[in-house]
């Protein structure tokens, strides 16, 4: 998680676009607030959809389980053509165990914490969907009312996958935050 909020900051900076606005889904919006954390001259606005916070041993465990490559083919074999896909044919399954790993260390050590992102200061919207098995509700309320300057959206009838996200909302949300 260091490395990857490291090469944000590192685009950042070496593209001369700061502070930026960015939107981060998934572990994305973790490496923004993280970045935000770390260098705050780099992030002017965030928002998420889909952000896990509540890591622990446990929760890193189950996760992990599901990243397994013949566990994969068997049960989401749409999903592994979709990694071959944006990854490349050979490219997808050594990157499973990496993120097995980096699951792991958030469960030892998670770096996003109601603590940690009081530091953040800037305008986060947290975005939430109400069927989203991987994260909850509940979970993204505890981080959200520890923001000095959060919003949250929860999106009705919405899973995890980007792809299942109704587009025309998610493109509102964006242009309406982003854009204040």
């Amino acid at each position: 998680m260091e490395a990857l909020t490291g090469q944000l900051i590192d685009y950042i900076r070496s593209q001369n676009i700061g502070p930026a606005a960015v939107f981060g889904y998934s572990m994305g919006g973790y490496i923004a607030l993280q970045a935000a954390i770390q260098a705050p001259d780099t992030i002017s606005r965030i928002l998420t959809l889909g952000t896990k916070f509540d890591w622990t041993p446990d929760v890193a465990a189950k996760e992990a389980r599901t990243l397994n490559a013949d566990f994969l083919r068997e049960k989401a074999p749409a999903f592994v053509n979709q990694l071959a896909e944006f990854h490349g044919p050979s490219a997808w399954e050594p990157l499973l165990p990496a993120t097995v790993g980096l699951m792991e260390a958030l469960g030892q050590r998670p770096l996003l914490t109601p603590e940690t992102v009081t530091a953040v200061d800037i305008p986060v919207r947290l975005m939430v969907g109400d069927r989203d098995h991987m994260v909850s509700v509940e979970e993204t309320l505890g981080i959200f009312r520890s923001l000095q300057n959060g919003s949250m959206v929860v999106l009705p009838e919405t899973k995890h996958p980007i792809e299942k996200v109704n587009k025309a909302v998610l493109i509102w949300e964006i242009r309406s935050f982003m854009t204040l």
